[in-house]
């Protein structure tokens, strides 16, 4: 069996930052409610009060909450390199600082 030439183009650092917050977040959406902020104690089995449980709620939304600013800087830095290698030219950075920050209004407006 002959071994086939790797055609994959290296991902860049910044493509690599995106894909491991990617995978931060959606590890902690699919499983981080029953690791960060369960039901019940892992050792007893005994349920957690309202207290407690609203306490692992609270850390585990913060959790989440980073992992999606880790995914939408990553994604701006892919971007910005994606940017650079297409459409280089010596306003390309000033265009990207006013790109970034517009994309950062919009996240941080409310959803209507």
């Amino acid at each position: 069996m002959t071994q086939q030439p790797d055609t994959e183009t290296p991902l860049t650092e910044a493509q690599a930052e995106l894909v491991a917050a990617q995978h931060e977040l959606f590890q902690l959406a699919a499983h981080g409610q029953y690791t960060h902020a369960p039901l019940h104690d892992r050792q007893t089995g005994a349920y957690l009060t309202a207290q407690q449980i609203e306490a692992g709620q609270r850390a585990y939304n913060e959790l989440i909450r980073q992992a999606q600013a880790r995914v939408h800087a990553a994604t701006i830095r892919a971007a910005a390199d994606w940017l650079r290698t297409e459409y280089p030219g010596p306003d390309l950075d000033r265009y990207i600082r006013r790109a970034a920050d517009a994309l950062n209004r919009y996240a941080a407006t409310p959803a209507s």
